[in-house]
C-alpha cells in the first residue's frame, strides 16, 4: 500500500506528461489512502516519475522519484532540508518535481532561441545563399537540418502546454486536499495538535497551490516564446526566399539589358557586314 502498482502505466505512459489523483483503500483494513502519480515526458533526457501515497487516518506520506540523477538527488534534498513545515504536506514532492522540470524546460527554451537567432542571422546575411553557386544546396528551410530545428520547437511547445494542464490539475488537487481531508476539523481549539496540524497543512497548501499557479503562468511565456521562435524562423525564410528572387530579377534585368546591347550592335553591323561579303561573292572574276 505504501507505494502503489498504478505508478507502473504512469511510467509506461511516458510520451506525454502526467498527473493522476486516486483514492484506494486497503483490503486488509478499512485504511484508505490518497495517491498521487506525476511524471515528465521523456522527449529529452532527464524525464523523471513519482508517486506519493498519503494516509490520512496517520498523516503519513509515502513516496517514490523514479530517474533521478545525481544533480536531481541533490537539489531535491536541498529543497527538503528548506521546506520548513510545508515537508509534512503529501503534494511537497510533486511541487519539487515541477520546480526541477522547471529548470530543464527553461533550458530548452533557451537553446531554441539561441539556435533560431543564428539561423535568422546567417539566412538574413545572406549566408545561406549564393547566387553564383545556385546549383549547390542552399542550407534554408527546405534543408533537414532547418526542418528538424523547427519540429523540434514546435513539439516542445506541445509538450509545455501539456505539462501546463497537468500543473492546473496539481493546483486542483491541493485545494481539493485542504477541503477535504484538511477541513474534517474546525481548528477552534489551540491546544488540539490535530487541529492545528490541519490547518497548517491548509495554509501550507495554499502556498504550494499558488506557487504551481505561477509557475503556470511561466510556462504561458514559454508557450508564447516558442511560438515567436516558429514565426521569425517562418519570417526569415519568407524574407530570404524574397531577397533571393528580388537577386534572380536583378541578374534577369541585367541580362536582359546586356541581350538588348548584343541585338542593336547586330542590327548595326550585321546589315554591312553581309552586304560587303555579298559583294566580295558578286565580284566578276578575271579570266
Amino acid at each position: 500500500m505504501h507505494i502503489n502498482g498504478s505508478v507502473i502505466s504512469t511510467i509506461n505512459g511516458g510520451d506525454v506528461a502526467m498527473f493522476t489523483r486516486t483514492y484506494i483503500t486497503r483490503q486488509t483494513d478499512p485504511i484508505s489512502a490518497i495517491v498521487y502519480n506525476c511524471r515528465t515526458a521523456n522527449a529529452w533526457p532527464g524525464d523523471m516519475a513519482m508517486s506519493v501515497t498519503y494516509v490520512p487516518a496517520t498523516s503519513s506520506t509515502y513516496a517514490i522519484v523514479l530517474g533521478c540523477s545525481k544533480d536531481s538527488i541533490d537539489r531535491i534534498s536541498r529543497l527538503l532540508s528548506n521546506a520548513g513545515t510545508s515537508i509534512c504536506h503529501p503534494l511537497l514532492l510533486p511541487r519539487l518535481l515541477v520546480e526541477l522540470e522547471l529548470h530543464r524546460h527553461d533550458n530548452l527554451v533557451k537553446t531554441g532561441l539561441t539556435q533560431v537567432k543564428q539561423f535568422v542571422n546567417d539566412l538574413l546575411k545572406n549566408k545561406t545563399y549564393d547566387w553564383k553557386a545556385r546549383g549547390k544546396k542552399e542550407e534554408d528551410m527546405s534543408t533537414s537540418t532547418s526542418v528538424e530545428q523547427w519540429m523540434g520547437i514546435c513539439q516542445v511547445q506541445n509538450k509545455l502546454t501539456s505539462w501546463e494542464r497537468q500543473l492546473l490539475n496539481m493546483a486542483d488537487s491541493m485545494d481539493e486536499l485542504s477541503e477535504t481531508e484538511f477541513a474534517k476539523i474546525v481548528p477552534r481549539d489551540p491546544v488540539n495538535k490535530d487541529a492545528v496540524f490541519r490547518k497548517t497543512m491548509q495554509e501550507e497548501g495554499a502556498f504550494l497551490r499558488d506557487r504551481i499557479r505561477v509557475i503556470a503562468t511561466e510556462y504561458e511565456d514559454k508557450i508564447r516564446d516558442c511560438q515567436m521562435i516558429m514565426e521569425s524562423m517562418s519570417m526569415a525564410t519568407q524574407m530570404a526566399h524574397t531577397k533571393a528572387n528580388m537577386e534572380i530579377a536583378l541578374h534577369a534585368k541585367r541580362d536582359g539589358s546586356q541581350m538588348k546591347s548584343i541585338a542593336v550592335l547586330t542590327m548595326l553591323f550585321l546589315p554591312s557586314t553581309f552586304v560587303s561579303v555579298s559583294d566580295c561573292f558578286n565580284k566578276p572574276t578575271q579570266v
